[in-house]
């Protein structure tokens, strides 16, 4: 990628993590997005008050990821709400089943919703290396835990999600 010249201002981060996901409110607020605007609330004291690149301290990337995962969160329960028949309609996880587990994802599937997230966000394609780094967090991830439940899905989803909104490519321009 390119050498970041500045961070994101805090609300800046806010709505490029609604826009990439496509989280946007249109109507009236749902609980989701009430925990979205509540994270930002608490959180905004330690987003980016400026766009120098010193902004981004470990007290900011905590906090972005927590606003990132609550975004996050409604992204996947958006793409969970399209049914199997219509999931080629989804935003990113098209090839997921989530009404089963983590052993019945692919591993094409996992980096093609990857792929799809982080050119929303950060507006580029993922290299091999990122590619690789994502599969390690799906498989540290799956370790220990029950690969026939669907919600492990979920969650997996919600953690790649993440882990691309709260990137540094995500917060500089």
């Amino acid at each position: 990628g390119s050498i970041p010249i500045a961070l994101l201002s805090s609300e800046q981060i806010m709505k490029t993590m609604l826009s990439a996901t496509g989280t946007e409110n249109a109507g009236a607020p749902t609980p989701a997005d009430d925990l979205i605007m509540k994270t930002y609330t608490e959180r905004s004291g330690s987003l980016p008050s400026e766009q120098g690149l010193h902004q981004a301290t470990g007290p900011m990337l905590i906090s972005v990821a927590n606003l990132a995962s609550a975004v996050c969160a409604k992204a996947v329960a958006n793409e969970r709400a399209v049914s199997e028949a219509t999931r080629d309609s989804r935003l990113f996880f098209r090839e997921f089943d989530f009404s089963k587990g983590l052993s019945a994802q692919t591993a094409t599937a996992t980096v093609m919703g990857f792929d799809r997230l982080a050119r929303n966000s950060w507006r580029r394609d993922t290299t091999s290396e990122e590619q690789t780094l994502i599969m390690n967090l799906v498989n540290e991830f799956s370790t220990g835990v029950d690969a026939n439940d669907p919600e492990q899905t979920s969650l997996l989803a919600i953690s790649i999600c993440t882990s691309v909104l709260s990137s540094i490519d995500a917060l500089t321009y």
